[in-house]
């Protein structure tokens, strides 16, 4: 288990372009979760309102696994 900071916490607004979403990551969030383009990132409800992401791991074997 690893403690949440204050650094770790970032408030993203939506953009609209259209009917289409679009989430906006600070270049900080990427280089934290450490993720590139084609990464899978998992949704974490922290039933508050709020939410997190996980960069999801890799196994060419069997696919998706575990969250770091």
């Amino acid at each position: 288990m690893s403690l949440k900071t204050p650094d770790d916490v970032w408030t993203v607004e939506l953009e609209w372009d259209g009917d289409e979403a679009i989430l906006p990551l600070p270049q900080e969030v990427i280089d934290k979760l450490d993720v590139k383009e084609g990464d899978v990132l998992s949704w974490i409800d922290n039933g508050n309102g709020t939410w997190s992401l996980r960069k999801r791991q890799y196994d060419s074997d069997s696919g998706l696994t575990e969250s770091f």
